[in-house]
């Protein structure tokens, strides 16, 4: 819950209501630069790409992201 308090607080806007009754008393995370920064799109998607080649291989080759005999 706390971090998903904290991801709302650091990335979206403010919400058109309050949400759950079980997340709205959580508190955010304590982090050691304050907030959580986005990254552009561009860099995510890479990040994203290169993590799921590495943790999930058989789920990148099947989305399309990895090249048959890649997988390490």
């Amino acid at each position: 819950m706390r971090a998903l308090k904290t991801e709302r607080r650091d990335l979206m806007t403010v919400p058109p209501r309050p949400w759950d009754p079980a997340i709205e008393p959580a508190q955010p995370l304590a982090l050691r630069q304050r907030r959580i920064r986005a990254w552009p799109a561009g860099v995510a998607a890479e990040r994203f790409i290169l993590t799921l080649n590495r943790l999930c291989p058989n789920a990148a080759l099947a989305a399309g992201r990895l090249a048959e005999g890649d997988a390490a």
